[in-house]
């Protein structure tokens, strides 16, 4: 009965809110005659979906997933890499958890389409530890950030640290492992890892063709085999420091969380969050990464 209530609950909330955006363009000439602007929302929200009741159920596709479709042509077909941004609420009441998968680099929409869930009444939670000197980085980590930012360049995207935006009046706080424990972590790592990293490397800086290169970056976001946590054990242990810091922000009367951490994290977050906090699925939605050309 509980699971067909919160679908029921889900699917009640999404049809209200299709509603209300046709309303919105209908009766709002403004909105209606700003064509771009229009598009631009139907195209982030077009993938809105009813979630998964029950969060036992999840895994890493519920929160990043590659879609194909032929070419309007049929000549080839259009390639998408999209992460999904999940809402969840405590039932009976206005408190909610949004969950936003961020991927490390992607095109200019896809930032300004995670941005909306960024509002000023909100706590934003966020991965990573701010801006912090190279010396102070091991060596493997200073790898991953060589191997993300040259497919960033090589594939004319945007690395998520050039992007992340700050909303006038919103909390932000950085929810992390602190960084010394991570190098020690690294530094523990295989010598057949670090060498796999380093040809990961070698390929985005040598002369590997752009069809090789997207298809290359398709496959390591979905296999998550350069993910630092899963190669090094750190998942579990971020997942703790995650956790514990929302019950931290839960208990000091945040009724609006925004969580922006990595799509590895999310399947195990979201189900300790619905058995430990009794939070669940309100809304989900889906946003476009990239997206590529393939010819077949």
């Amino acid at each position: 009965m509980r699971a067909s209530t919160a679908s029921h609950e889900a699917r009640t909330h999404g049809v209200a809110w299709l509603v209300t955006l046709g309303l919105a363009l209908v009766l709002n000439p403004a909105l209606a005659e700003d064509k771009e602007d229009a598009l631009e929302t139907e195209r982030q929200h077009r993938l809105l979906e009813w979630p998964r009741a029950e969060a036992n159920d999840l895994s890493l596709r519920d929160f990043i997933r590659v879609v194909s479709m032929w070419s309007d042509d049929r000549t080839g077909t259009i390639v998408t890499l999209q992460t999904s941004v999940r809402c969840l609420r405590k039932p009976g009441t206005d408190k909610r958890i949004v969950l936003v998968s961020v991927h490390h680099f992607g095109c200019a929409d896809y930032y300004r389409g995670i941005a909306q869930y960024l509002a000023a009444d909100a706590k934003i939670l966020r991965e990573g530890q701010g801006d912090v000197p190279k010396s102070e980085r091991c060596e493997f980590l200073l790898l991953v950030e060589r191997y993300q930012r040259g497919l960033t360049r090589r594939m004319n995207l945007i690395h998520e640290n050039t992007w992340c935006p700050r909303v006038d009046g919103a909390s932000w706080r950085q929810l992390d492992m602190p960084l010394p424990e991570i190098n020690r972590r690294c530094a523990g790592l295989p010598a057949a890892v670090v060498e796999g990293l380093r040809k990961r490397v070698a390929f985005i800086e040598g002369d590997a063709s752009d069809a090789s290169l997207w298809e290359h970056v398709l496959t390591e976001a979905m296999t998550a085999e350069v993910d630092v946590d899963r190669l090094n054990g750190l998942d579990v242990a971020r997942e703790r420091i995650i956790f514990d810091g929302l019950k931290d922000e839960i208990a000091s009367g945040a009724t609006k969380i925004v969580l922006m951490y990595g799509a590895v994290h999310m399947p195990a977050l979201e189900r300790r969050i619905a058995a430990e906090l009794g939070y669940r699925a309100e809304w989900s939605a889906w946003h476009d990464v990239f997206r590529y050309s393939k010819r077949t």
